[in-house]
C-alpha cells in the first residue's frame, strides 16, 4: 500500500497540483499520513475533492496532528484512523482583508459562507446538528485521542506504539503533548520558558528565582512513613549549583523552544513576503497560533494582490521595493542570530 505524507502548511508545503498529479499516477489503496496545522482553504478544497474522486482503491487517513483545513482533508478519506495521542482541531474559516469598510464587510460574508461550507463536512461525518458543529468551530475546539472517536470525526483508534516502532509523525504528536506537560510543570514552579530562554544569551542568574519542592527524608523513612515536603525558594544560580542536571534540562527546553519559535516566524515571514511582520512578532515574543498564522496569510494575500495590481499598472506604488524586503529580512536574521538561531 502506498503512503503519501501530507506534512506542513496546505498551499505552501502541500501543493494541490502536485498532490493531484500523484493521485493521477497511482493505483491501489493509499494511506495519507497527516501532520499539519492547516492552511489555505482553496488549496485544501482542491485536495479534498481529489481524494473524494479517487476510484482506484481505498484511501485511509492516518492522523497524528490535524487542525483547521487539514481536518477537512482527513474527512475526505474513506476511513479515518487516529492514535490515542492524536490532536484534532476545528475552527471557523479565517482570513484577512485590505480596503475600506465595504471590503471588510464583503470579506466577512465570504468567511461566514466558507465556515458553513466547512461545517457541512463535519456534519455529514459526525451526524451532529448544524448548531452544535458551528458552536464547536466558534470555540476553536481541540479534541484528543478517544475524544475524536467519541465525537464522530474518526472511525478507529489505536494505541501509540513503543519508541522503537513509533513513526516520525507519531513521535511529533506525542512530543507536542509532552512539551505541553513540561511547560505546565515549569509554569507551576514559577519558571517560564521566556526566562530560561534569556539565559541563552547570558543572563543574571541572581535576578531570576525558581520555586522547587525539596523532599526531606529521615533515612529510608520519615516519621509518618510519608514524604515531608517544604517549599524552598531558589534562584537559578543556586539551582545550577545544587541541581546542575535539572538546570541544564530546563535551559535546554527553553533554548529549543525559543529557537523553534524564532525559526518559525522567519519561515512564515519569508513565505508571506512580510519580514517586517516576522521581526515584530519575534521581538514581541509572539508564539505561533491560529491568529498569528492568519496574520501571515493576510500579509501574503495583500502582497499577492499588490503584485497583481502592479502587473496591470506599472506605475502602481503599493508594491514594496525589493530593497525594503531585503532590509526586513536582514533585520529578522540579525535578531535570530542574537537569539542563537541558525537560519542559514
Amino acid at each position: 500500500m502506498k503512503t503519501i505524507n501530507l506534512h506542513g502548511v496546505v498551499g505552501w508545503d502541500i501543493d494541490a497540483r502536485e498532490f493531484a498529479e500523484e493521485l493521477d499516477n497511482t493505483t491501489g489503496d493509499i494511506t495519507l499520513d497527516l501532520n499539519s496545522g492547516g492552511g489555505y482553504i482553496v488549496d485544501g478544497v482542491s485536495i479534498f475533492n481529489k481524494i473524494r474522486d479517487y476510484k482506484n482503491g481505498k484511501i485511509t487517513a492516518r492522523v497524528s496532528y490535524a487542525a483547521s483545513m487539514m481536518t477537512q482533508i482527513a474527512l475526505a478519506a474513506d476511513e479515518v484512523q487516529v492514535y490515542d495521542n492524536t490532536i484534532f482541531m476545528i475552527h471557523n474559516a479565517q482570513g484577512g482583508a485590505y480596503g475600506d469598510y465595504r471590503e471588510m464587510a464583503k470579506r466577512g460574508k465570504v468567511l461566514e459562507s466558507m465556515t458553513e461550507m466547512l461545517a457541512n463536512t463535519y456534519i455529514k461525518k459526525t451526524g451532529k446538528d448544524k448548531a452544535e458543529v458551528l458552536e464547536m468551530m466558534n470555540e476553536d475546539t481541540y479534541l484528543f485521542g478517544q475524544q475524536i472517536i467519541d465525537n464522530g470525526f474518526a472511525d478507529s483508534i489505536s494505541e501509540s506504539e513503543s519508541d522503537e516502532n513509533r513513526t516520525k509523525d507519531d513521535a511529533i504528536a506525542y512530543a507536542t503533548l509532552q512539551q505541553e506537560a513540561v511547560n505546565k510543570a515549569l509554569k507551576d514552579e514559577n519558571v517560564t520558558i521566556e526566562a530560561l530562554s534569556a539565559c541563552v544569551g547570558g543572563c543574571n542568574l541572581e535576578n531570576l528565582s525558581y520555586n522547587i519542592a525539596a523532599v526531606a527524608t529521615d533515612g529510608a523513612e520519615t516519621t509518618s512513613n510519608q514524604e515531608k515536603k517544604e517549599t524552598k525558594l531558589m534562584n537559578l544560580a543556586q539551582l545550577k549549583a545544587e541541581h546542575p542536571d535539572l538546570f541544564a534540562e530546563a535551559v535546554a527546553i527553553g533554548t529549543t523552544a525559543e529557537q523553534e519559535r524564532v525559526a518559525a516566524h522567519i519561515t512564515m515571514g519569508e513565505a508571506s513576503g512580510d519580514m517586517k511582520l516576522a521581526t515584530k512578532n519575534i521581538l514581541d515574543g509572539a508564539q505561533m497560533s491560529a491568529t498569528v498564522n492568519a496574520g501571515y496569510m493576510a500579509a501574503h494575500m495583500k502582497r499577492t494582490e499588490s503584485a497583481n495590481r502592479g502587473e496591470e499598472n506599472v506605475g502602481n506604488t503599493n508594491t514594496p521595493a525589493a530593497s525594503e524586503d531585503t532590509d526586513d529580512k536582514a533585520m529578522a536574521n540579525d535578531v535570530a542570530k542574537l537569539l542563537g538561531v541558525d537560519n542559514g
